[in-house]
């Protein structure tokens, strides 16, 4: 017998003010199936703007998937 999947993905919320900054939310496509979009804190502009939806890679689900890190990731 195989294992299940996991129900959640983590995405990637991107500014839409073009800093880069970004945060990572989890999601359960079998729920929600549109596209995620929040007005979120862009610090890098000091402002309230709209964050995307975005893919994000398998390695860097796998760090927050595997340890205790918050649910916002600082982008450098």
């Amino acid at each position: 017998m195989g294992k299940a999947k996991r129900a959640s993905i983590f995405i990637r919320l991107v500014s839409a003010a073009g800093t880069g900054f970004f945060y990572v939310k989890r999601k359960n496509p079998r729920r929600i199936t549109e596209k995620l979009e929040f007005r979120k804190y862009d610090p890098r502009v000091n402002k309230h703007v709209l964050f995307t939806e975005a893919k994000m890679n398998t390695e860097t689900a796998w760090i927050f998937t595997c340890s205790a890190l918050p649910v916002y990731l600082y982008c450098n």
